[in-house]
């Protein structure tokens, strides 16, 4: 467990492929089941990589502008050219709305989480900061209960810095993750199915509440992705090579698979309208 986390790579390869799947068209279980966790992950694994004590507060915002705001600007600049080709007004809504549900939307929401963990993470008394986490708990269920939209998806931001700190924290613990155990595989399986048959979460739109049972779900279905990919990065070489080349292009498959999305929604959308008589 020493050095790079390859079964991390791992996660977030097995994680975009549920990605994809949550959003075919499968039986509306398995689709609860994979959205309980497959955000929260990666919200979860950005706060498990990250030293919040590398940089200054300055020079973490400027990094995390260089490698998240600059590829985001990029690949956005792709897919509104391509929108643009059919709808000219569709870079005025972007501006004003931001993603909504396509892909890319979490990037910005990554970003200001970001930001303001590191703010947060600047405080040494660590009793201030679990106190200051569960206040931003209870701002993001406030958020979702009310139903209260921002643009750009930032309404999302409270949870996903929730998300980011319990990522910070389970790092302390990857020696524990690191055992897997059929036992502990079929109780995580358990608590996520069951809470996810009852609850959806969906961070896109923040619909997260009741917080605590979505959150317990969110963090259950995390480990238990994480065990498995212990388990094929110990096990399984060349599934384990597979997965990681997906989860370390991560950014660039979501930005691709959006590109894809809108140039089909597009182009069927002038298909139904050039067929109406």
């Amino acid at each position: 467990m020493q050095g790079r986390n390859y079964w991390l790579d791992v996660a977030k390869g097995i994680t975009i492929i549920l990605m994809v799947l949550g959003h075919s068209s499968i039986p509306d279980g398995l689709s609860r089941f994979i959205y309980a966790f497959h955000m929260p992950l990666f919200f979860i694994s950005s706060g498990w990589v990250t030293n919040f004590t590398k940089y200054n507060i300055v020079d973490f915002i400027l990094h995390k502008a260089r490698t998240l705001l600059l590829p985001f600007i990029i690949y956005s600049a792709i897919v509104l050219a391509l929108i643009n080709y059919w709808d000219k007004s569709s870079f005025v809504l972007w501006i004003k709305t931001g993603w909504g549900g396509y892909a890319l939307w979490f990037i910005p929401v990554l970003y200001f989480a970001f930001v303001i963990s590191q703010f947060i993470y600047k405080l040494e008394n660590r009793g201030i900061r679990l106190t200051i986490l569960f206040m931003i708990l209870v701002g993001a269920a406030v958020l979702s209960y009310n139903k209260i939209v921002l643009p750009w998806n930032l309404a999302s931001v409270p949870y996903a810095i929730v998300f980011i700190m319990i990522g910070a924290e389970l790092n302390k613990f990857q020696n524990k993750i690191a055992v897997t155990s059929v036992g502990a595989l079929v109780a995580l399986t358990l608590v996520t199915l069951l809470i996810s048959m009852k609850w959806r979460l969906d961070m896109a739109w923040n619909n997260i509440t009741p917080i605590i049972p979505t959150t317990i779900g969110a963090i259950s279905g995390t480990i238990l992705v994480y065990m498995i990919s212990v388990f094929v990065d110990q096990k399984l070489p060349i599934c384990s090579r597979m997965f990681q080349s997906i989860g370390r292009e991560t950014y660039l498959i979501l930005a691709l698979s959006q590109i894809v999305i809108v140039y089909l929604n597009e182009i069927f959308s002038l298909s139904s309208i050039t067929t109406v008589p």
